[in-house]
């Protein structure tokens, strides 16, 4: 994934350095929306992926991804023997409110620290182009991703935890995604 810093979203509408407010009212848990302002900054950078609805200018997920795989294609020739690779550009984003309970509570065995808890919240969360599947508004809504985060936890567990970590993905891949009545 390639992470776009340039663009500053935040779901507070006040945050003054922002360029996209994250709306997750009566959307799924996990996606968003992206209203964006129209501002001269953004309709520079965003060009057609720009789409006005009765609640607002917002931007496209489809667009933006569809877009960014056409200017990798222009630009490269890929040759990629498995495709099970992201290739998406990501908007970083503030850290959601919805998620404030995870920073606020009580750890009775230590982990994680105080400074990783924090270090993870200053970083943010990524807003990936896929919408829900479900929804008539998969073309606008953003999946919000906490990897970065997850990234960094991972990379805190001691050898017991990583381990466990490691066995639980195995059962994962081999005994819930290949059984088709227990996948969803």
């Amino acid at each position: 994934m390639e992470v776009n810093g340039n663009i500053l979203v935040s779901e507070n509408p006040n945050d003054l350095d922002i360029d996209i407010v994250m709306i997750t009212k009566d959307i799924k848990l996990g996606f968003a929306k992206l209203r964006c302002s129209n501002s001269q900054k953004n309709k520079l950078y965003f060009g057609d992926g720009l789409i006005q609805t009765h609640e607002g200018l917002f931007l496209s997920s489809l667009f933006s991804r569809d877009e960014y795989l056409r200017q990798m294609l222009n630009h490269f020739i890929l040759f990629v023997p498995r495709l099970d690779l992201d290739l998406l550009r990501c908007l970083t984003c503030k850290w959601p409110q919805i998620t404030s309970e995870w920073n606020t509570r009580r750890r009775h065995n230590g982990w994680p620290s105080s400074d990783l808890i924090q270090d993870i919240v200053q970083d943010g969360c990524l807003l990936v182009p896929f919408g829900n599947p479900n929804s008539q508004e998969s073309d606008l809504q953003w999946r919000i991703s906490f990897s970065l985060g997850e990234t960094k936890l991972v990379h805190s567990f001691n050898h017991t935890q990583f381990l466990c970590y490691g066995l639980l993905n195995l059962f994962l891949k081999h005994a819930i995604n290949s059984n088709p009545q227990v996948k969803d």
